[in-house]
């Protein structure tokens, strides 16, 4: 079975003349290559996928698309739920799978995330959606699947760059977890399941801070 995914995405002429203006204009930082202006690193952490959602620019093929089951039907995504997680996890996203085909196959669940609107930084810098988690999985007809990815506080950081920090910092706010068979699919309403949840990371941090006053309470020798 092909059941590979794309690790990058194929884009999409406007016109169906597809010109070369109009290639470059279907392409991240086509329009910097007459002034050789791609060649500055302006995009930031708009790279790949995250340029094309940015922008909002339809593509022929987005980045993890691949064929299910060769191509006779496709998965449907439902149920995701965000909880608590354990361990390292510090959030855990479930969700529901379906093969509602007549053959079995394989499928990428791909988990996309979006970050606090108003974390630090400009907008090249903080991308609508981040590939956090993707598996292969073999889906039978007929029979539901469920699944999940963890999300560590890594996964939950942004990369603080102001002046005296520059270190990884556990965003505050509501999250938005999507999945999908693709980057395009996985946060289409029809398409993807989605899940908000409020950041754990606020109150990891005030329970750190506790245990280190009640140790520091305790290290007080008594008169």
């Amino acid at each position: 079975e092909a059941s590979g995914r794309l690790p990058f995405t194929f884009p999409k002429c406007r016109t169906q003349d597809c010109t070369i203006a109009d290639e470059r204009a279907s392409v991240q930082l086509g329009d910097g290559i007459e002034n050789k202006q791609n060649r500055i690193f302006s995009e930031k952490g708009l790279v790949g996928y995250r340029w094309y959602h940015a922008k909002q620019i339809g593509v022929s093929y987005p980045f993890g698309f691949g064929l299910f089951a060769y191509g006779s039907t496709e998965v449907k995504y439902s149920d995701a739920q965000a909880v608590r997680g354990t361990g390292k996890a510090m959030v855990k996203v479930s969700f529901a799978m379906a093969n509602e085909g007549p053959r079995a196959g394989h499928e990428v669940p791909q988990m996309y995330l979006s970050f606090p609107s108003d974390i630090p930084g400009d907008a090249n810098s903080k991308p609508e959606w981040i590939l956090k988690g993707f598996a292969k999985t073999l889906l039978e007809p007929s029979v539901p699947a469920e699944m999940s990815f963890p999300l560590t506080q890594r996964d939950l950081s942004y990369w603080d760059d102001a002046p005296g920090k520059s270190l990884w910092v556990c965003a505050s706010g509501e999250f938005r977890a999507c999945v999908g068979s693709n980057s395009r699919d996985a946060i289409l309403p029809n398409k993807g399941a989605c899940t908000t949840f409020s950041s754990p990371c606020a109150v990891s941090i005030e329970v750190v801070k506790k245990k280190l006053l009640k140790k520091s309470d305790n290290s007080v020798p008594s008169q």
